[in-house]
């Protein structure tokens, strides 16, 4: 997400000069900041007290910084949005939350073709982390970034005008397949 929010190219979009009054400007932003930042979020294990569920597994203070950052950058597209010169001030943002992120030792795959990942099952199995615990900590991760994303949505003083988030089930449907095993590769 502060990727995107620093982009210059957005920033041009929605610029006066160079921008165009865009109907509504749709973003997908936090899930890469999670897989990212996770190194800095669990708990090495000489640090780490006995786990009693998946937040024990995380260091709170890393994901408090990783949600800030996230929610940071959406404020600030909303901010260059709604600049006095913006050709689109308070057009519609639209935004989503996650499904099930399943840590595993597989590559995401494009027309059959691995080209990226794994992403949390190495960070995971390095600080130590039993396969058994990994999708909760996954769900519980996700979870806390579907609430801050939410949050901006909702109406309190963090609230963003004109700012709608899609999705939120973890699962879509019961005709979908359960997630993947952790301890599989495909």
């Amino acid at each position: 997400m502060a990727e995107i929010a620093a982009n210059r190219e957005l920033g041009a979009a929605l610029s006066q000069r160079f921008g165009w009054p865009w109907d509504a400007i749709v973003l997908s932003g936090g899930g890469n900041d999670l897989i990212d930042r996770l190194g800095d979020i669990i708990v090495p294990p000489a640090d780490r007290r006995p786990p009693q569920g998946p937040e024990d597994y995380c260091g709170e203070a890393a994901v408090r910084q990783l949600l800030r950052d996230v929610t940071d950058g959406y404020r600030r597209i909303a901010q260059v949005r709604d600049a006095p010169d913006s050709p689109c001030p308070v057009a519609p943002m639209i935004t989503h939350t996650y499904a099930q992120l399943t840590p595993r030792f597989s590559r995401a795959s494009f027309v059959f073709v691995p080209v990226k990942g794994p992403w949390l099952a190495p960070v995971l199995r390095f600080y130590e982390v039993p396969v058994e615990h990994w999708n909760d900590i996954a769900d519980y991760l996700i979870r806390r970034l579907g609430d801050a994303i939410l949050g901006l949505a909702g109406q309190g003083d963090d609230a963003i005008s004109n700012f709608h988030v899609v999705g939120r089930a973890m699962r879509c449907c019961a005709r979908c397949p359960a997630r993947s095993e952790s301890r599989t590769t495909g």
